[in-house]
Formats: C-alpha cells, sequence, structure tokens
C-alpha cells in the first residue's frame, strides 16, 4: 500500500469538490446523467474523468497513472434518497471505458459477494480468530462454484443457489451429485 495513499485520497476528493466551472478549466469530462429504475429503486449515475494530473501534487508515487475519476450514484428507494460518491485513480484515459469498468466491478460484487450472503448468510458469519476468516472465505467460494457445476435434480423447478444448498442437506443423490465434481 502506497504511503501517501490517504493524503492522495484526500487530494481527489477535495479536488472533485470544486464547483463545476471550477472543474471545467481542468478539462474534467462530465458523462451524460444515467438513469435505471429497477427492483424497486431507482438509480443515477454520473461519471467525471479528469486526465490533467498537474494538480496532484504526488501522482509519480502511482506508476501508469493518467487520470482520477469519480462516481457519483444516486439511489432512491421508498421515498428514500442516498448519495455514494467513489473516488479512482486509473490508468484509463477514456470516460466511457472508466464508466465500463466502474460497472464491471460492481458486477463482481453482485455477482459473487451478494451471492455468498444469500446463499451462505455471509455477513452473520462471525470467524475471527487467526486466519479462520480468510479461510472461511475460500471454502464458502469453493463450494459455491462446485453449486454452480452440479445439474439440479430432475425433478426440481426452481433453482437457485440457496435452493441447492438445501438439496445438498436433504437430498442424498445431488449431495452424491456434488461431491463428484471434487
Amino acid at each position: 500500500m502506497k504511503g501517501n495513499q490517504s493524503t492522495t485520497h484526500e487530494a481527489v476528493k477535495d479536488f472533485f469538490s470544486m464547483d463545476e466551472k471550477e472543474l471545467a478549466k481542468y478539462g474534467v469530462i462530465k458523462s451524460e446523467k444515467e438513469c435505471n429504475p429497477d427492483h424497486g429503486r431507482i438509480e443515477n449515475r454520473q461519471y467525471y474523468l479528469c486526465t490533467n494530473l498537474s494538480w496532484l501534487e504526488n501522482k509519480d508515487e502511482w506508476p501508469g497513472l493518467k487520470a482520477v475519476a469519480m462516481a457519483r450514484e444516486e439511489r432512491t428507494v421508498n421515498g428514500k434518497t442516498s448519495t455514494d460518491v467513489r473516488f479512482f485513480l486509473t490508468s484509463l484515459d477514456n470516460i466511457e471505458l472508466v464508466k465500463k469498468s466502474i460497472r464491471l466491478h460492481w458486477g463482481i460484487e453482485n455477482r459473487l459477494h451478494w451471492c455468498l450472503d444469500m446463499t451462505f448468510n455471509e455477513d452473520y458469519k462471525r470467524h475471527r480468530k487467526d486466519h479462520s476468516p480468510e479461510n472461511m472465505t475460500v471454502m464458502r467460494r469453493l463450494a459455491l462454484n462446485i453449486l454452480r457445476q452440479a445439474e439440479k435434480p430432475e425433478n426440481k423447478k426452481q433453482d437457485s443457489l440457496s435452493k441447492r444448498t438445501i438439496w445438498f442437506r436433504e437430498n442424498r443423490q445431488f449431495r452424491q451429485t456434488v461431491l463428484r465434481l471434487l
């Protein structure tokens, strides 16, 4: 981890706190606002990219750094709006590629971490001693991947990873199918 990582974070955060006119002086590119109404919520996203890094003091400590980016997301659920702002140091200098990369990152979050939580209740696990948290995470990921590969029992119509964990516990034939994949 870089020694001045928190300093860099603060500098980037301060930079993007300038008003739109000031940001324009540095050539900041702003994406069109994206609106995604889905799953009972409304999400608005906007991305900013600055390739002019003359203001960033310790940029030489980040090899390959070409730009800084910011993603601002507003989410409205049941009439309540929350805002999330994230900052990125990137070797990308194209706003469309930056947007795609940020969205892909959240795809990983949704595909893996959400599945781990829904399937294995991972957020409520309390393994804290020594290497236990890392070891259990590896085991749950392994189990998740094996469950994904297993064919569902013929007599089952609904299929989800949570259902597969139940089938594994209750259905001897499915358990043998899963164990053969090891």
